[in-house]
């Protein structure tokens, strides 16, 4: 490379258009060129000969002195970033950087700052697809016929319940379908293949923990330039609780094939396609003509055949090191009868993606190591003008696919601000729910929404608060919420937070079901079973009176006949005990329940409930402990406090295991009195846990058990619990069973507040 001389080398860096500097190894600048002087917004007079480190964000001193001492040892630096303090702010720059001779150091830098946002915005954008694949219900997948590869969005996962790093393999997929269902997937999906076409199902899913669902799933075959079908792409929805999603689900797969369809024009294009174009960017990027290198010929590819000289037929380079050079990733350079050249992989993040080459055919000498560097630099840069163009598609394809999942999903959805709970966005299935458009709707506080003002000002202490954002979880809430019109419907709101990378909230969000139609089954249910059960209680006390008598006169029946009188009477306090359980629940539901609360000791509470509760436990085998901080007391109904620990005692007698132990304990809790019973039973089903306090809810175990139940008595002593302005949950213990808790205020409190 004899052609190029100390000057050329002064004017490649003064007339580049990437930011370029000389740097001593002690730390200071000596050269920069105008590129970085307007990078830096400052004159050269400025930053030569000053220490760099002195530009450098306080916070990145450290690593910026540890990388230059990497430099002064003699290895180079490729993709360090620091943060510099620049005349127009704070930047972040990306540095490559090799040592030179007599203690000098040649880098190139780029600005990265907006790399650094489209990257924070890339990772929100698919942070936003995975919500809003949850909220709308809906998942994606695809199986790649090329590489025998599944591919299940997290939503798919979630519906099929298995874990988030599961990647089943095509027969597994099919696997989860229901026996009689299978060879309809599977033929399908094979014609589908053979024809190049479209299909959709509404099929029977087996979950992973035994339940069986019903999935909606439409598919579409993509092909090749060829014609070849290459993967089938589609989307997977449970609709066992809402067939209204059909026609929803219908224009989301076709959204969803369009988009997979622009993302296959994209795969389809060959490397050299792909780099169509970049041979003339890396001539602008060096900021002078080809020859001011002193090389002939600039080449970027994945192809080593491709490498050709700019005249003649023969390859300028041996293929066997360029294909050394994309398997190994380390730069190569040599002369030999058709001139020198420098070939450096093309990194595009971990993955090498082809090789810039530099070659002249005209040379006799080997390529200067100065020379073989410097491509190196100009490699990685070009590396990342790719990566930053993928990332930018790929964010705009996320942007896309969240607003189409956003915009079909089959439930209403709004979105308001973290700050003030005014609506900042809301979807079209919201817009025909409510008979608003998003226009009248924007900056508008959501209490529009609410049919009374109370709720909403009872759902922001329970929700929308400082203290409650500090949850994660999903809230749900029944209230009666208002149309344009005026009209008022009960609905089902599910509210949650969406938290920035900090966990600081941005927004809440609402997702509102209509529910007039289940509420209204409901209502016609309790009515139902509550003029039953008044009707059933006269002639139940008469045959009950009637037992009893018999009972009393069993001592004249013989064995057999004293047996059925002891039965029916046994059968007939049982369906006492459901009427009374009825009739509890309706005056709880009505609001007709008024707890007569007074102080009351906890220990002498406990000692009453287990005396009068101990039959339970000698029948069963099942021993009790008691333990209770001394002199608490509490300010509760005694009646129906009895009822609900009779209730929990009872049911860790049925549940708990023979000869094990049932834990009773009472224990303060800043303003309230924690009771809990804790047994060492089966626990409770993951499929039961959402039911547990409904009416009527009985698990499997209760079913098989020696001990019934009539389903109601968690349901009542949750109701009884709240109405004694408490509250009642259940955790699982560590080693096996289950903790039933509830907390009450404690006296002090309530008189405090009287």
């Amino acid at each position: 490379m004899s052609t190029v001389g100390p000057d050329d080398f002064a004017t490649f860096f003064h007339d580049s258009n990437v930011p370029q500097v000389i740097a001593r190894t002690d730390g200071t600048f000596d050269y920069v060129n105008p590129a970085f002087e307007e990078l830096m917004g400052c004159p050269a007079s400025e930053l030569v000969d000053r220490p760099f480190i002195d530009m450098v964000d306080p916070r990145d001193r450290e690593a910026t002195v540890a990388e230059l001492n990497r430099l002064v040892n003699g290895r180079p630096t490729l993709q360090f970033e620091n943060r510099y303090l620049t005349a127009d702010g704070t930047k972040t720059f990306r540095w490559a950087a090799v040592p030179g001779p007599r203690d000098m150091i040649f880098a190139t830098v780029v600005d990265v700052t907006r790399e650094k946002a489209r990257t924070q915005a890339y990772e929100q954008y698919v942070r936003q697809l995975e919500m809003a694949e949850e909220m709308a219900r809906v998942g994606t997948w695809k199986v790649d016929l090329v590489r025998s590869e599944v591919y299940w969005s997290p939503e798919v996962r979630r519906i099929h319940g298995t874990p988030a790093d599961y990647e089943p393999e095509l027969a597994e997929a099919i696997g989860f379908f229901h026996p009689e269902d299978r060879h309809v997937v599977e033929g399908l999906l094979n014609e589908a293949i053979e024809e190049r076409g479209s299909f959709q199902f509404k099929l029977r899913l087996i979950r992973t923990d035994g339940t069986e669902r019903i999935v909606r799933s439409s598919g579409r075959v993509e092909v090749d330039a060829e014609g070849e079908a290459v993967s089938v792409f589609g989307v997977f929805a449970d609709v066992t609780e809402d067939e209204g999603i059909q026609a929803s689900l219908a224009e989301q797969a076709r959204r969803a094939q369009a988009q997979a369809s622009r993302l296959k024009a994209l795969q389809q294009l060959s490397m050299m396609q792909e780099f169509g174009g970049i041979e003339d960017t890396v001539a602008a990027y060096l900021g002078a003509a080809r020859t001011k290198t002193g090389m002939a010929r600039l080449c970027l590819t994945m192809d080593p055949e491709a490498l050709l000289p700019a005249w003649g037929t023969e390859p300028a380079l041996d293929t066997a090191l360029m294909a050394a050079v994309l398997r190994h990733g380390r730069k190569r350079s040599g002369v030999g009868h058709h001139g020198a050249f420098i070939a450096a992989p093309v990194r595009v993040g971990s993955r090498i993606r082809g090789v810039l080459a530099l070659f002249d055919p005209d040379a006799t000498q080997p390529p200067a190591d100065y020379d073989v560097e410097f491509i190196g630099l100009v490699a990685a840069s070009v590396g990342q003008l790719i990566r930053e163009n993928e990332q930018d598609a790929s964010i705009e394809h996320q942007r896309h696919l969240f607003e189409s999942l956003f915009r079909d999903a089959p439930v209403a959805i709004v979105v308001a601000s973290a700050m003030d709970r005014r609506i900042m966005l809301v979807n079209p299935m919201f817009e025909r729910l409510f008979g608003y458009s998003q226009d009248e709707l924007a900056g508008r506080e959501t209490s529009v929404l609410y049919a009374d003002r109370a709720d909403f000002l009872a759902m922001g202490r329970a929700r929308f608060n400082a203290a409650s954002s500090e949850s994660g979880d999903d809230d749900a809430f029944e209230l009666s919420m208002a149309r344009a019109d005026g009209t008022h419907f009960d609905a089902e709101l599910v509210a949650t937070v969406v938290r920035d990378e900090a966990g600081a909230p941005l927004a809440f969000m609402g997702q509102i079901r209509d529910i007039t139609e289940r509420k209204e089954v409901e209502r016609l249910k309790s009515e139902f079973v509550a003029v039953a059960s008044h009707e059933l209680r006269t002639p139940l006390t008469s045959v009950l009176g009637s037992l009893r008598l018999l009972e009393v006169a069993s001592g004249q029946f013989g064995p057999e006949e004293r047996q059925m009188v002891e039965l029916a009477a046994r059968n007939g306090r049982r369906l006492k005990d459901l009427v009374d359980d009825v009739l509890d629940i309706q005056k709880l539901e009505e609001g007709r329940f008024q707890p007569e609360q007074r102080s009351l000791s906890v220990a002498q509470l406990l000692d009453e409930a287990v005396r009068l509760n101990r039959p339970l436990f000698a029948g069963t085998g099942v021993r009790v402990q008691v333990q209770c901080q001394d002199s608490l007391l509490v300010q509760a109904d005694e009646q129906r406090l009895q009822q609900v620990l009779a209730n929990l005692l009872s049911n860790a007698a049925k549940f708990g295991s023979t000869g094990s132990l049932v834990e009773v304990e009472a224990s303060r809790r800043g303003d309230y009195v924690r009771f809990e019973v804790r047994d060492r039973g089966p626990g409770i089903s993951e499929e039961f846990r959402p039911r547990i306090f409904e009416k009527f809810a009985q698990s499997g175990q209760s079913r098989t058990r020696r001990v019934g139940g009539t389903g109601l008595g968690l349901a009542i002593s949750k109701a009884l619990v709240e109405a004694m302005e408490g509250r009642m949950g259940f955790e699982d213990r560590p080693g096996g069973g289950t903790s039933f808790y509830f907390e009450l205020p404690l006296a002090s409190v309530l008189e405090a507040r009287a």
